[in-house]
């Protein structure tokens, strides 16, 4: 039986949450197929959020698809109305503590940036 996953091509199939305690902000995107949390810190400098050490969970790998992704980039766009999102993942926990193999990390750093342009 096929995986079917609703498609979520406008913002207007978010609705988006946040609190804010200083830098730290919490962002909790609900879709037709689930709910996202976005934790981390969070700056904005000019027309860019920037958010830092991020940990994204809620919803399986691959369940909102590219489509679902642009559209929660576009309502965190329009929420921050800025023009750029750049998110910094936390540093993930180290395998060597578990398997003695220094240097090496469960999940790796990386960053995100979302324009209008790439997501739309």
């Amino acid at each position: 039986m096929p995986l079917l996953v609703p498609l979520i091509s406008t913002e207007a199939h978010i609705v988006a949450e946040y609190e804010i305690d200083g830098a730290v902000v919490s962002i909790t995107p609900t879709t037709p197929v689930g709910t996202v949390n976005i934790l981390g810190e969070m700056t904005i400098v000019d027309d860019d959020l920037h958010i830092m050490r991020a940990h994204v969970g809620g919803l399986h790998l691959g369940a909102l698809g590219r489509p679902g992704l642009n559209a929660i980039g576009r309502k965190l766009l329009e929420m921050a109305d800025v023009k750029k999102i750049s998110f910094r993942e936390a540093l993930g926990r180290r395998e060597s503590a578990r398997e003695g193999s220094p240097g090496k990390s469960a999940s790796p750093t990386f960053k995100l940036l979302l324009t209008a342009r790439d997501i739309t």
